[in-house]
């Protein structure tokens, strides 16, 4: 069969959407390796498009983990999950926590955080920064790398 200019035209359109979604795949793939083991500090509460920074003597982090568990200090206790990765889609299980009491500032802080991360259903990396999603993929926390 006589190889045509349209044959020629679909197979390259072909090859370049298989490179593409190849190259896709690559990007989430490495961000999903960015975010599993690193500890993330927050730095921001996100809220009708404004950033409200963390109170920064109250330390708030997430670590995820390759054992599909994530958790981290909430402000004032310590707080364990479950999560669910798939693409850039992040689902968070119920949130259990130790139950100290703290002054003010630190209870504030994690009472926040505890209820925003019940909102999460996605994240992306944005200049180094984990931003997590809400539903509408919406901005609602921003975190970043503690170094180490």
């Amino acid at each position: 069969m006589p190889v045509t200019c349209r044959m020629i035209t679909v197979f390259l359109v072909l090859a370049a959407m298989a490179w593409g979604c190849e190259q896709e795949k690559k990007a989430v793939s490495n961000s999903s390796k960015t975010l599993i083991g690193t500890t993330w500090r927050l730095q921001a509460f996100v809220g009708a498009g404004q950033e409200i920074p963390a109170a920064a003597e109250v330390e708030t982090t997430i670590e995820f983990k390759a054992d599909s568990s994530v958790g981290g200090q909430g402000g004032c206790n310590r707080y364990f999950s479950q999560y669910v990765l798939k693409g850039d889609s992040l689902k968070l299980g119920p949130v259990g926590a130790t139950r100290m009491m703290c002054p003010e500032p630190q209870m504030a802080q994690e009472d926040r955080y505890f209820a925003v991360l019940d909102r999460v259903a996605g994240f992306r990396m944005e200049n180094g920064k984990l931003v997590l999603l809400d539903r509408d993929g919406q901005r609602v926390l921003v975190f970043a790398a503690v170094a180490e």
